[in-house]
């Protein structure tokens, strides 16, 4: 389950939702951009801390819901901080 759930696609699919259907929604203010913000910000928290927690060449296992992963991975892998292996290279 997990190698299907974590393929390219379905990690798309995952965040569609937050930028298709949450984020457009306005009224009054821009309630749904605020929602989705406060989602990357949630996840810049996460990344902070997966930072704060790893040392040189310590490796990290990270696991979090489908949604977040999208996200995490991109700053994870623009940072240029960390070398990132597929959850699928490990399962059998």
């Amino acid at each position: 389950m997990l190698r299907e759930t974590n393929t390219a696609a379905e990690l798309d699919e995952a965040l569609r939702p937050y930028l298709a259907h949450i984020a457009p929604i306005v009224g009054d203010g821009y309630p749904g951009a605020d929602v989705v913000a406060n989602w990357y910000r949630r996840n810049l928290h996460i990344y902070a801390n997966l930072v704060r927690e790893s040392g040189p060449r310590e490796r990290l296992l990270v696991v979090f819901g489908q949604g977040h992963i999208p996200v995490l991975r991109h700053f994870i892998e623009a940072s240029g901080e960390f070398e990132v292996n597929e959850v699928a290279d490990y399962l059998s």
